[in-house]
């Protein structure tokens, strides 16, 4: 069964170092066997009031495929730093 990792940034602080961040993920994601679905782009938001800096959806192949990257927001707030907030 697929997994999926959905991550929605609220606020980009430091567009520098979220590129960084940005960067380093997609390589663990891809060194994980996943693949980016969404990633980043207009977003469009047609109902109540959630207002994402950027969104991003990633899939892979099975849950265990996701959990050998250990992915939590623990991981990514940590990956993230004070570039973005989650």
């Amino acid at each position: 069964m697929k997994a999926y990792v959905v991550t929605i940034d609220s606020e980009i602080m430091d567009a520098d170092g979220m590129a960084g961040v940005v960067s380093q993920l997609r390589d663990e994601v891809l060194a994980h066997g996943g693949r980016h679905l969404v990633r980043g782009g207009a977003i469009s938001v047609y109902g109540g009031d959630l207002a994402p800096a950027r969104v991003t959806v990633v899939e892979f192949d099975s849950a265990r495929s996701r959990r050998r990257r250990c992915w939590s927001r623990r991981s990514l707030l940590n990956s993230a730093g004070s570039a973005a907030s989650l």
